[in-house]
């Protein structure tokens, strides 16, 4: 049986808009809009199509490549000479993009790899009076499950009409983790027809009203691939309950951190939260897993990082949690980082805590999440002098390779997934991650190339009716990222074995994404390995990734459970710091 492949680009986590400041008395507002032009590429046009909007007057957006099948290329940078030429930068692909305002057009020059290309965009001008009769039939909320094989998603769409009569939307991804998702078009149909775009994900549905008006049935496309995929009429979802979320008054004093890491040319941007009392403090750095995140690392409104150093402030611990970089007002940075480059950051951070006067410089910790717990040792070992203690919460004790085979298989059976779909899926990604990992530091073009070679010696692992340069290109996108390679091959055992300092790692026993025993059991076996002498290895029952009480694990319950972060949990972490730093310890 063929693998019906999971489009990898529908795990929405991250941000599709990245937005930068821009130069004091600029007015960006002439390049708002969507805008069309084609590469020559040798005589072959490449279309490109380029999204620029206006948030808050910061200026972002995103870039589409339909030829290639790529589209939402977020655009990381956005500046401004003094002549009004503006540069795009789009650091997934290396690209930038040179241009001017020329008769309602933009005329300037491609970048990329060394190879400088003409291109001029027209806009692609939206009418005002967009209205279809009927369309008010779409509005509401819209709800299917798509069945990719392994695994079946719920898929959320909520349509509405926005001032001018147009019809506009988000989508939800329940089970990945993503809600509220802009749309990038929604049209209706006079013959009662529903056109779905999200150009970030390369996604499309198309579907037909049917039973008077409560289903809409048709089809879904990505990647080169389609699904059938029915929606229902649901009532709107109610309002979510965090209790968790901490309010203000707060019995402690929070301010605004900034600090910069000057070897990367990253400014930093966080909350620092002091106990009452006399100080010095212990201290504790909040390190986020992976992804743009912010300081709260806010998930499906939960916001874990919020109600942990709520805790730990309470519990005497000073307490910095920051953005991500491209995140809130912390910078981009380079757009090839990887997790040794973010533990620089982190480093930037406890250098920080250990200048201020509320903290003592002997008691600076590291608490670390997913990716948080894979940086925390890379900064252990780089400063060992600085590090005082590591909390590693779901950390990795393998490489990324042997963990993300085992989670999706792990997510696959939760949602109720068929065991040969769920081997051939394996099979599918042990070949992609070969070829990454015999040439790390292939172009993407070679990648491409590569990857085609690679398929047609297996062509019975794909899809039925999948076009290969279609997935292939999905997959270049989301998988040959600089960060991507490094956490493929990243093997944490060396550094752990170097750590000297107390350690205490935490799993929940239902941590699908960072499988519990096949990675307590490895850190455990390399920090006794290196001669550390106090190790503390906690799995706590019933407990997922994200450290709430849960039933199977599964991406779907995330946004279900109220719990943002179970008390047993909390309760190990700050009675562990404060038992070794605290005033009592």
């Amino acid at each position: 049986m063929r693998p019906s492949f999971r489009p990898l680009v529908l795990r929405l986590l991250g941000p599709f808009l990245v937005s930068t400041p821009l130069l004091a008395g600029e007015d960006p507002a002439g390049f708002v809009g969507r805008w069309r032009g084609d590469l020559d590429a040798g005589g072959l046009p490449i279309p490109t199509v380029l999204h620029l909007a206006l948030e808050d007057g910061v200026l972002g957006g995103t870039v589409d490549s339909p030829a290639q099948n790529v589209f939402g290329l977020e655009i990381t940078d956005v500046t401004f000479a003094e002549d009004g030429t503006a540069t795009v930068s789009i650091g997934a692909v290396g690209a930038r993009y040179v241009a001017r305002l020329e008769d309602g057009a933009l005329v300037g020059t491609w970048s990329q790899r060394g190879v400088e290309l003409p291109l001029v965009c027209a806009r692609e001008e939206v009418a005002d009076d967009a209205r279809v009769p009927g369309q008010e039939r779409f509005v509401g909320s819209w709800e299917g499950r798509l069945d990719v094989g392994a695994q079946s998603l719920r898929l959320r769409f909520h349509v509405k009409e926005d001032a001018a009569g147009r019809l506009v939307g988000t989508m939800d991804s329940p089970d990945q983790g993503a809600r509220d998702v802009p749309l990038t078009r929604v049209a209706a149909q006079p013959e009662g027809r529903l056109d779905v775009e999200l150009s970030s994900a390369g996604l499309r549905f198309s579907g037909a009203l049917e039973e008077g008006g409560a289903r809409c049935a048709g089809e879904l496309r990505q990647g080169g691939l389609e699904f059938p995929l029915v929606l229902s009429r649901i009532d709107p979802p109610p309002p979510v309950r965090r209790p968790q979320t901490p309010k203000p008054p707060f019995p402690y004093g929070v301010e605004e951190a900034r600090y910069e890491n000057e070897e990367a040319e990253v400014t930093i941007t966080g909350t620092l939260t002091v106990p009452e009392g006399e100080g010095p403090f212990p201290a504790a750095l909040l390190i986020t897993g992976s992804g743009p995140q912010d300081r709260d690392e806010t998930l499906f409104d939960h916001k874990p990082f919020l109600v942990l150093a709520d805790h730990l402030t309470r519990r005497g611990v000073c307490v910095l949690r920051v953005d991500d970089r491209g995140v809130g007002g912390t910078s981009a940075g380079s757009p090839d980082a990887t997790s040794e480059d973010l533990a620089g950051d982190v480093l930037a951070g406890v250098r920080f805590l250990r200048g201020r006067a509320e903290v003592d410089p002997a008691r600076v910790g590291l608490v670390g999440h997913s990716e948080g717990g894979l940086i925390a040792p890379m900064v252990a070992v780089r400063a060992p002098d600085e590090v005082a203690y590591l909390v590693l919460l779901a950390g990795p004790g393998v490489t990324g390779e042997e963990i993300l085979l085992e989670q999706a298989a792990l997510l696959s059976r939760a949602e109720g997934g068929d065991e040969e779909s769920i081997a051939a899926n394996r099979r599918l990604q042990e070949v992609l991650f070969e070829v990454l990992k015999e040439h790390p530091d292939a172009s993407r073009a070679d990648l491409t190339i590569r990857l085609r070679k690679a398929f047609a010696a297996h062509e019975e692992l794909l899809p039925e009716g999948a076009s290969a340069d279609a997935l292939i290109a999905q997959q270049v996108r989301q998988l040959a990222s600089p960060w991507m390679r490094f956490f493929l091959t990243y093997d944490p055992r060396p550094t752990l074995a170097a750590v000297r300092c107390p350690v205490l790692a935490v799993n929940g026993e239902k941590d699908l994404q960072v499988p519990s025993r096949l990675n307590l059991d490895a850190i455990g076996a390399a920090l006794r390995e290196g001669g550390a002498d106090d190790v503390t290895l906690l799995e706590l029952p019933s407990l997922n990734h994200l450290f709430q009480t849960c039933e199977t694990g599964a991406f779907s319950e995330y946004d279900a459970i109220e719990e943002t972060f179970a008390e047993a949990a909390l309760e190990e972490i700050s009675t562990w710091i404060v038992a070794r730093f605290g005033e009592e310890g």
